[in-house]
């Protein structure tokens, strides 16, 4: 995998879904009344990654003794 470090600004990748669903009808039920139904449902459930995860700040200068710490391995920001 390769990491992208100093993308503008956006230090993530976001990898977008969508589920959406959508019913409707109309009813006569005589000649002076409709009835109209309908439902709808979306939601966009996102993934998103760190576009600089498993970066090696060791070869920016930093010593590993601090990098063995970091909780993220990413592009200091």
């Amino acid at each position: 995998m390769h990491t992208i470090a100093g993308t503008g600004g956006v230090d993530y990748l976001l990898y977008r879904k969508v589920d959406a669903i959508n019913w409707n009808n109309t009813f006569l039920p005589s000649p002076a009344m409709v009835v109209t139904v309908g439902y709808g449902f979306n939601r966009f459930p996102n993934n998103s990654l760190d576009s600089s995860a498993g970066f090696d700040q060791t070869t920016l200068g930093f010593p590993s003794s601090y990098v063995n710490q970091l909780q993220k391995k990413s592009f200091p920001s």
